[in-house]
Formats: C-alpha cells, structure tokens, sequence
C-alpha cells in the first residue's frame, strides 16, 4: 500500500505549523475548516477540500444511542494499530534522513485589508479660501493701489509741461485698468482743467507709469486721485 508521504503545514490560533504527512496529523486535531498548505498548491485551502486528508480530519462523536459495534471496533483498533505502524516508521525514516539544505518557504497569509479612508473634499475648502481672500482684498485694495506725480516743469506765468504720474499695485491681483486723475491748479487756487490718464493691464505687485497732457496755464497740481478701476480677478468694479 502506498503512504502518501506528502507534507502539509496547517495555521494555528497564532501562526502556522509542520509540515507533517497526513499520518502525523491525525494527532493533531485539524477540522474541515482548517487551513493547510503544501508543496505543489497555490495558496492555503480548508483540510475538508484536501482528498489526502479525509481519514485525519477529527470528526463530531457519536449521538447517543448509536454507539459502535464490537466489529466494528474491533476494525477501528486494526486502523488504529496500522497508524501507529506507520506513524512509528515515518518517524524512524524521518530521524535517519539528512536534514533539508533550506527550510521550505510557505506563502504568508493573507492580511486583513484596512478600511478605506474617507478624503476631504480640498476643492470645496480651497474654493471657500479664495472667496474669502477675494472679500478682503475689496475691502482693503485702496491702501495698497496709489498714484505718485514725479517732477514737472512749470512756469511762473502759468503752465505745466513734462508730468508723469506712477502707480503701484501691492495686491496680488492684477487690474485690467485703473483710471488716474490729476487738477492742473491755477495761481489763485482755482482749477483750471481735470486730465484723466488710463493705466491698463497693471499686473499683480507691479508698477507702471504714464505721461500726462502738458497744460498752458497753472502752476501746480493736485495728489493724483483714483476714479476708476477694474480688477476681474477681484470681482471689483469701481468708479468715484
């Protein structure tokens, strides 16, 4: 009679163990739902699956009242003396052979898979951000936009020539226009004219600067005042 003589490693409550023929697993107690694994399977499979393991699998007691039969006893001590046979042979043949050059490797069990993780939605919150600093931006652009006259000429008898005017933007938006206006401001104190320059396409945290017209009468001019202004990445519109 052949002995199947292969050798099977079964998972325990904490890790795994074997291997072991299927004759040394009969003391072993493995179920139907124990997991095995030996050479030759792809991964880990219940004992009840393995055809080789039918006879060592422990099985449920009798119910009462349906107890064995003397010959059928008598059969159980013939099996159970032929396993002990067996059992005694493999280990001798097992005590006598060389030792394997390299440990089987067995293929891990598989992990738990860990729950899946709910993401913020970033896009929401970044859009809530930008409206925000888009608000403060509004309220506050006046203190950061302004306009600087630079040195002109003017004439005693009245006068302006060679006026530019610069305007800076320290906000971190650009303006697709602001519009500048200067008086040109007689020696008695009235206004003689009101010129009105347009600056356009002002990048974020830059400067530009524009001439103004010459004047033939007056002999200063007012701070340079803002009267208009467009900044679509602001969602401003502004007139004075």
């Amino acid at each position: 009679m052949l002995v199947d003589q292969t050798r099977y490693y079964y998972t325990t409550g904490t890790g795994q163990a074997g291997p072991f023929t299927p004759e040394e697993l009969r003391t072993h107690g493995l179920t139907r739902e124990t997991l095995v694994w030996a050479a030759g399977m792809e991964s880990w499979r219940p004992a009840g699956e393995i055809p080789a393991l039918a006879d060592v699998l422990v099985a449920p007691p009798p119910l009462p009242g349906t107890a064995a039969s003397p010959k059928r006893r008598r059969r159980i001590w013939v099996y159970a003396g032929l396993g002990a046979a067996v059992v005694l042979a493999l280990l001798f043949f097992d005590l006598i052979r060389p030792p394997a050059k390299q440990p089987l490797q067995t293929p891990p069990l598989a992990a738990p898979e860990a729950p899946a993780t709910v993401q913020p939605d970033t896009s929401a919150l970044r859009i809530q951000a930008e409206a925000e600093a888009r608000t403060r931006a509004r309220a506050t652009w006046r203190d950061h936009v302004t306009a600087e006259a630079l040195p002109y000429t003017y004439s005693a008898l009245g006068g302006i020539s060679d006026l530019r005017v610069t305007l800076t933007n320290q906000t971190e938006y650009p303006f697709e226009h602001i519009v500048i206006a200067v008086d040109y401001i007689q020696r008695n104190g009235a206004i003689y004219k009101t010129e009105e320059v347009r600056f356009v396409r002002l990048g974020a945290a830059s400067t530009q600067t524009l001439p103004f017209p010459d004047s033939p009468r007056g002999v200063r001019i007012s701070q340079p005042r803002i009267t208009a202004a467009r900044s679509d990445a602001m969602e401003l519109v502004y007139r004075y």
